[in-house]
């Protein structure tokens, strides 16, 4: 049976942008990496959620940072797919131009010893990364669905 999993987090700031977004997942230990690859949404997908695949040793992530730059001009969601640290636990992270984070947890979903999704794991790495004087979290919520 497969189970889908997702954090959705509404974010405001002032001047707070959704590559700011990303950069503040990264300093705390998030990597933008899917097994081997670097996993995003082009440049004008329009909601088709075509994701591009691209090997590591192909791209860097400050030429990712560029398209994903050209995105936020154009006011396009934003995503990427990250891991925490070396663990290959993640998922796909959506940051839409209103600040509202969607993370679909589906590379290597922890699980609590209940065999729900460990919700607090991800919040642990994620919250302290948003968690900032000039940024508000407005809301969280969370889905499991078997």
């Amino acid at each position: 049976m497969s189970v889908s999993a997702s954090i959705d987090i509404k974010l405001s700031a002032p001047n707070l942008q959704q590559v700011d977004v990303l950069r503040l997942l990264l300093k705390q230990g998030w990597v933008i990496y899917d097994n081997g690859c670097k996993s995003f949404l082009p440049i004008n997908d329009k909601d088709m959620f075509n994701w591009q695949r691209v090997p590591t040793s192909q791209i860097t992530d400050a030429d990712l940072f560029a398209i994903l730059s050209i995105k936020q001009s154009f006011q396009e969601l934003i995503g990427v797919s990250l891991s925490w640290k070396d663990t290959d636990i993640g998922g796909e992270f959506l940051i839409s131009d209103d600040l509202t984070l969607c993370i679909s947890l589906t590379n290597n979903r922890r699980i609590n010893t209940y065999g729900l999704t460990d919700f607090d794991w991800y919040l642990s790495r994620i919250i302290p990364a948003i968690d900032r004087d000039e940024i508000f979290i407005e809301d969280i919520s969370f889905t499991e669905l078997n």
